[in-house]
C-alpha cells in the first residue's frame, strides 16, 4: 500500500473516533508509522573490509540513507565504491582491499635475478603493475623463463628465471 493511500485510509478512521485522547493517541500512531516508513529500518554496525577502514567514526546502528568512506591500508588498492550506504537495514556492496605483491631478496636470489629499476631489499607492487626483472651477473635467461616484466596480480607475482654463464 502507498503512503498516501494508508494515510487517506487512516485520517478517515481516525475521523470517526469521537473520543479527542483516543484520537490523538491514533493520530500519533499515524505519525510514527510514516515516520518509521519514511526513514526506513536502522543498519547495524558498519560492515568491516580486509585491509580497510572507514573515515568516520564508528557507531553502533546508522539511520537509513547514513553513509561511510572506506580506504584501503597502504599498498593496497581498492575495488569498488568507497561509498556505502544503509538503505532500509542494509548495506550497500562493500569493496574490497586487493592485496599487494611483496617482492624479496631471498625470491630473487632463488631465481638469480634482481629489480631492473630498484635497489631495495624488499619492495612492494600493486595488483595492475608491472615489475621488471633483470639477470644478476654472470647469469643469463633461462630459456624456459617466464618474461622479465611480470605484473602483480592480487597479491601473486611470478619470477623469471636466470641461468649460470657457461664460458668455454
Amino acid at each position: 500500500m502507498f503512503v498516501r493511500e494508508f494515510l487517506a485510509d487512516t485520517c478517515i478512521k481516525i475521523s470517526t473516533v469521537s473520543d479527542s485522547r483516543r484520537r490523538r493517541k491514533f493520530y500519533k500512531i499515524l505519525v510514527d508509522s510514516v515516520l518509521v516508513a519514511y526513514r526506513g529500518r536502522r543498519c547495524g554496525h558498519a560492515p568491516v573490509i580486509q585491509n580497510g577502514d572507514f573515515l568516520e567514526i564508528p557507531l553502533n546502528n546508522y539511520e537509513s540513507g547514513s553513509v561511510l568512506t572506506f580506504k584501503c591500508q597502504q599498498s593496497y588498492i581498492m575495488r569498488g565504491s568507497p561509498v556505502v550506504r544503509c538503505i532500509n537495514g542494509n548495506w550497500t556492496e562493500t569493496p574490497v582491499c586487493v592485496e599487494p605483491c611483496t617482492i624479496a631478496e631471498e625470491d630473487m636470489k632463488h631465481n638469480k635475478i634482481h629489480l631492473k629499476w630498484r635497489d631495495e631489499n624488499k619492495l612492494y607492487a600493486r595488483s595492475g603493475e608491472f615489475v621488471e626483472f633483470v639477470c644478476m651477473f654472470g647469469y643469463q635467461p633461462d630459456p624456459s623463463s617466464l618474461p622479465f616484466r611480470q605484473q602483480c596480480i592480487e597479491g601473486q607475482l611470478k619470477y623469471p628465471k636466470c641461468v649460470l654463464v657457461c664460458i668455454m
